[in-house]
């Protein structure tokens, strides 16, 4: 075999072998991209916050002179239209802020289940 055959040989199989690993790395190995692991990142910390948060969302639900009834229209729905109530109510909207935050509205729903 001579050195060109060699090097040439070696060199595909540099290649293969690092497509191979590549392939395995991100399909099975747990590989991520930046872009990926930031934004589960993101989306964890929305989730963390959200669930610190909720405490007082359920404070603020119990502090609302209509909690009885709407905790009766809590019974009645489905997880979906319980958290649209807690968003309507004003239960998941953060001071200082005008719009309800669903994932708050989700975390408070859980919590407020237990009332249930």
């Amino acid at each position: 075999m001579s050195l060109t055959e060699w090097l040439r040989a070696a060199l595909i199989g540099l290649v293969i072998g690092a497509g191979l690993t590549a392939f395995l790395g991100f399909s099975y190995g747990g590989w991520t991209t930046a872009a990926a692991a930031e934004t589960l990142a993101t989306a964890k910390a929305k989730l963390d916050v959200a669930t610190a948060l909720a405490p007082y969302c359920v404070e603020k639900a119990k502090a609302d002179p209509t909690y009885a009834s709407k905790l009766e229209a809590l019974k009645t729905g489905n997880s979906y239209n319980q958290i649209a109530i807690i968003q309507d109510s004003g239960w998941a909207t953060i001071a200082g802020t005008t719009e309800p935050n669903e994932a708050l509205a989700a975390a408070c729903q859980v919590q407020l289940s237990v009332a249930l």
